[in-house]
């Protein structure tokens, strides 16, 4: 629903975050990246992403492939954790070990003509990134013209006030934030009357 706090909060987080231009609200960091990764797979006209091993984008299918790798000796592959992931899916979703720029740069370059985006956490979960590393990846999708989505539902406004991307100096073309933008504490404005 469309009220003047809520036009306020959009205006905010477009000051705030360098790639933002324009903000879709959504109930969830699932529906978040979900929407993120439909909308570069639109504006490519290509259906497969590159995401990271271990990477957690939220609960939708695409998401949840090889979220939680089954053997590090056989790292980095496709697998579908948890079961019930359509094996369609599988084919549309290449995997690739965070912090190792070598092995993303093979990927992009060998499939560059069908990914539509590449999306991470830029900081994953305990993982930091190594120096340079969101750096080469920005390079290396727009060299390609590949769409780069940074997760940020955990790490917006809690990095820096423009988030990952402003604490590693690095501008994604799809932001998600969450968690400190719905969570935070209520505003003077929106508390209730003391009885």
């Amino acid at each position: 629903m469309v009220t003047e706090p809520i036009i306020q909060l959009a205006e905010e987080i477009c000051r705030a975050l360098p790639c933002a231009e324009q903000v879709r609200f959504t109930s969830t960091g699932s529906e978040a990246t979900f929407f993120a990764l439909r909308t570069a797979r639109t504006a490519r006209q290509r259906d497969k992403i590159l995401k990271f091993e271990g990477g957690y984008h939220g609960a939708h299918d695409y998401s949840m492939m090889s979220s939680t790798p089954r053997s590090p000796r056989r790292s980095p592959r496709r697998c579908r954790t948890p079961p019930g992931i359509p094996h369609a899916i599988e084919a549309d979703v290449l995997i690739a070990p965070f912090n190792d720029l070598a092995t993303v740069e093979g990927i992009v370059d060998t499939h560059a003509d069908e990914l539509a985006a590449v999306i991470i956490e830029p900081f994953q979960r305990l993982i930091p990134p190594q120096p340079g590393f969101l750096q080469g990846l920005r390079e290396i999708t727009r060299r390609h013209g590949i769409l780069l989505i940074f997760d940020e539902v955990v790490t917006g406004f809690r990095l820096a006030y423009g988030g990952a991307q402003q604490y590693y100096g690095v501008v994604p073309d799809i932001a998600c934030v969450g968690k400190i933008v719905g969570g935070g504490f209520p505003s003077p404005r929106c508390a209730l009357p003391k009885s």
